[in-house]
């Protein structure tokens, strides 16, 4: 089950970020949100990347800071890349939907019944839910719930709008911690429509599988089954 349509739910990221990470005055002359050495540019911030154009590749790094507290990595900035040799499921979530939070104990079992498995609940918007609801699905898993706190692996520079007379965009530098990184990089890097949706990485850190819905142990065990030992 799909819990809401992607574009739906990331529709105030633009505008919290934009407040903070604006061109400076000189810049905002040009009309043209062009590449800048050292950077990655994304020439149209409203086009979320294909999740399923990540397959076969690998799994872009991402540093989240770990939000749980029964997590062995509770307060870390970790991610994929920090678990080669287990085969990684991440999970990205919205606090807003529900099917996210029912799914959490049903990855907590899978997680729990195989040593070389690892989850990872990436929280991947900035709406804020039903927080008794969130704490409480929370407190039934152990696994990293990597937090929308992060630093951006890499240099990026995104532009907004392009149908405005001046395009606006953001720079991201390399290594800064900023509060809403889960939803950049799941927006960017990742790609995704509707919550929640999973990627399997394998043990070499290749994306091999994307699944977009809700499932419950027996369905994650017959995906993840190749994968494991």
């Amino acid at each position: 089950m799909n819990c809401m349509d992607r574009r739906t739910a990331l529709q105030g990221i633009a505008g919290m970020l934009g407040t903070l990470f604006l061109p400076s005055e000189a810049e905002a002359k040009f009309k043209t949100c062009g590449p800048r050495s050292g950077y990655r540019l994304i020439t149209d911030g409203r086009t979320t990347a294909n999740p399923h154009h990540v397959l076969e590749r690998p799994a872009f790094p991402i540093h989240q800071k770990d939000i749980n507290p029964r997590s062995l990595s509770y307060g870390r900035y970790v991610g994929p890349q920090d678990y080669t040799g287990k085969v990684v499921a991440l999970n990205l979530w919205s606090r807003e939907c529900t099917p996210c939070l029912n799914e959490f104990p049903e990855l907590e079992k899978v997680y729990k019944s195989h040593a070389d498995l690892m989850v990872l609940g990436l929280e991947a918007d900035v709406l804020i839910g039903d927080e008794a609801a969130v704490n409480t699905a929370l407190s039934k898993v152990t696994f990293p719930i990597l937090g929308l706190e992060g630093k951006i692996p890499a240099s990026v520079r995104i532009c907004q709008d392009v149908d405005t007379e001046y395009e606006t965009y953001h720079d991201y530098s390399h290594g800064r911690k900023y509060r809403f990184s889960g939803a950049l990089v799941a927006e960017y890097f990742y790609g995704f429509k509707a919550f929640p949706t999973t990627f399997i990485i394998d043990k070499q850190g290749v994306i091999k599988e994307v699944h977009e819905g809700m499932l419950d142990a027996s369905g994650w065990e017959a995906i993840l089954k190749p994968y494991l030992t």
